[in-house]
């Protein structure tokens, strides 16, 4: 795989637009792996905005596949995200139980 470069929307873009949304995507890819959910949701905005622009020009076949691999990153990401979005519930789960015990406890204390 492709190394994961640290794009963000501020810097200069590579030299063709295709480029600039392979690299947004592998960018974004990267930010999710590492549970960087800020960066990655700055690189998904970018990626947005990149391929607006690249869907509004003439097709090709350059075109198409790098679609298809952002699309691909695109479906790693949601499945790291619904991973991550479960770690939380299953977190916040946990807190609302530790509440509901001391409230009990404190209950039957007489507190």
């Amino acid at each position: 795989m492709k190394p994961m470069p640290q794009l963000r929307s501020e810097d200069p873009l590579p030299a063709t637009a295709v480029q600039a949304l392979l690299d947004a995507a592998y960018a974004l890819d990267a930010a999710a792996a590492a549970d960087a959910w800020d960066e990655a949701l700055e690189m998904e905005t970018l990626c947005r905005e990149l391929l607006t622009a690249l869907l509004a020009g003439p097709q090709d076949l350059e075109k198409a596949e790098a679609i298809e691999t952002v699309a691909m990153i695109y479906r790693r990401v949601m499945t790291l995200a619904e991973r991550c979005r479960d770690t939380v519930a299953g977190e916040l789960n946990q807190v609302r139980q530790g509440r509901r015990a001391t409230r009990a406890y404190d209950a039957e204390r007489g507190a």
